[in-house]
């Protein structure tokens, strides 16, 4: 058995291994599966990437066998101007070990492989990251082997969440929120799509509440040619809440980020927001959403559970090890 840097001529080998993997793992967490598919295409972005680094990735041979790849990544390219790029850590972004090789150190090799190259980039801290990665990020599964195999090296799990699903065939829009969307009105709250004249109240809220949506997905989609639609609550001139983004994928699929001004909260912006979201998404033709939730947000949970959404599943959505000890 041998370790040695990824090349590109891997890609295939690397895919299918990825794949065969996944899918004899996860047989019971399908939406896990097609999250996490990997394709040569997805697998040419990421090389792609201006962050990415042949030397954080690795892949294991026994003979001509491969039977491990993992990758860790160093984030170098800045999302935006201001952010502090010696403020993030490491990032463990894939870890594989064919199913029939391990319990024999591989893994633990592999790992040890990427955690010392991060640390030589100058990081003392590697996190598994779902929503915040440097080029892709992964969510574990509890109760699995990968997430026995991360707690006993070092990993400690942060939040929890949950996965959920809607059938937009299945979703109406009630009248308890129409009704809801006229008392707001009433008080003098609208809900309305995004245009440039609220780009400075947009940007204060965004920044005060909701930073890590707002350098990762909402700035760089105002600074697009043509951004993304989005949904906002406004009193007056004042933007108090929002949903992104009101379009759909190629396969149909649609999901978002809502928030709410915590002055605003407990008003019924929020169920509206999302409501009406999903009542213009179903019209462009949605057919399903994904979305994720903290299992302690449980006001939005029910205001998901009434829509029509159902759990698919649980998992962790960061793990993080200190390095400095290594």
């Amino acid at each position: 058995m041998g370790i040695r840097n990824f090349r590109r001529e891997d890609a295939t080998e690397v895919v299918n291994l990825w794949n065969t993997s996944l899918s004899e793992d996860k047989t019971n967490s399908q939406w896990y599966v097609e999250d996490n598919l990997l394709s040569k295409e997805k697998l040419e972005k990421i090389v792609s990437n201006p962050n990415f680094d042949w030397r954080g990735a690795f892949v294991a041979y026994d003979g001509q066998q491969m039977i491990g790849f993992g990758r860790g990544v160093v984030k170098k390219i800045k999302s935006y101007k201001d952010e502090e790029l010696e403020d993030l850590p490491g990032y463990l972004e894939g870890l594989v070990v064919e199913p029939s090789f391990r319990r024999r150190g591989i893994g633990t090799q592999m790992l040890q492989n990427i955690e010392s190259y991060i640390k030589a980039e100058g990081k003392d801290t590697i996190r598994i990251s779902c929503y915040h990665p440097a080029i892709v990020g992964i969510c574990i599964l509890p109760e699995t082997p990968e997430y026995k195999f991360l707690l006993k090296r070092g990993f400690k799990p942060e939040a929890r969440a949950m996965k959920l699903k809607l059938i937009f065939e299945n979703f109406v829009l009630r009248n308890k929120i129409i009704e809801t969307r006229e008392r707001l009105k009433q008080e003098g709250i609208e809900i309305k799509y995004y245009k440039d004249q609220y780009k400075d109240s947009f940007s204060k809220l965004m920044e005060k509440h909701f930073q890590g949506w707002w350098y990762d997905s909402y700035r760089p989609n105002l600074e697009r040619d043509k951004p993304l639609p989005v949904l906002i609550a406004v009193d007056k001139d004042r933007v108090v809440g929002f949903i992104g983004f009101v379009t759909i994928g190629k396969n149909k699929r649609a999901g978002f980020t809502p928030g709410v001004d915590p002055e605003y909260r407990r008003r019924g912006i929020g169920k509206v927001l999302v409501n009406l979201w999903a009542k213009e998404v179903k019209e462009m033709g949605g057919e399903e959403s994904l979305i994720s939730t903290g299992m302690g947000y449980h006001p939005a949970q029910r205001i998901y559970s009434d829509m029509g959404y159902k759990k698919l599943g649980e998992f962790w959505d960061g793990l993080v090890k200190n390095l400095e000890d290594i």
